[in-house]
């Protein structure tokens, strides 16, 4: 699972995953978004499950330019927003994917597709949802 850390700069784990294409459904246990190097807290973002049901009809008939999504349940879900003096573990992670500009770098932005997409979601449900904040001060004090 080299692409993981290669694409996210993150080490992403699961249990399950269950894809059915002919009925659009995707079903997600147990992912574990690792942090990046140098912070501290056990994982990025958890999620206990997700699941994702599209219209592939739709998707179909529009020769992929229309992607509706019926349906995202997402329960379970723990992330931890850990900030540095400069940075944070988030914002690490949307550098590496070029989605923020990086304070050395040009500023970047992930190509999307050639062709227009009508992308729609019509319901999301969430269950059991958790946000830490975390500061890292990168010294220690000893008193």
């Amino acid at each position: 699972m080299d692409y993981d850390t290669a694409f996210l700069g993150v080490t992403v784990s699961v249990d399950r995953i269950a894809l059915n294409p002919w009925f659009g459904t995707l079903l997600v246990t147990n992912l574990t978004v690792g942090n990046p190097p140098g912070y501290g807290s056990a994982h990025l973002a958890s999620v206990g499950r997700l699941f994702v049901d599209v219209d592939m009809g739709g998707l179909v008939k529009s020769l992929g330019h229309r992607l509706t999504v019926d349906k995202v349940h997402v329960q379970n879900v723990d992330v931890v927003y850990e900030r540095s003096l400069s940075t944070s573990n988030v914002e690490d992670v949307l550098k590496h994917l070029g989605v923020i500009q990086s304070s050395t770098g040009a500023a970047s932005s992930p190509s999307g597709p050639s062709w227009p997409l009508d992308f729609r979601i019509h319901q999301v449900n969430t269950s059991d949802v958790w946000v830490h904040v975390a500061r890292r001060l990168g010294v220690f004090l000893n008193f």
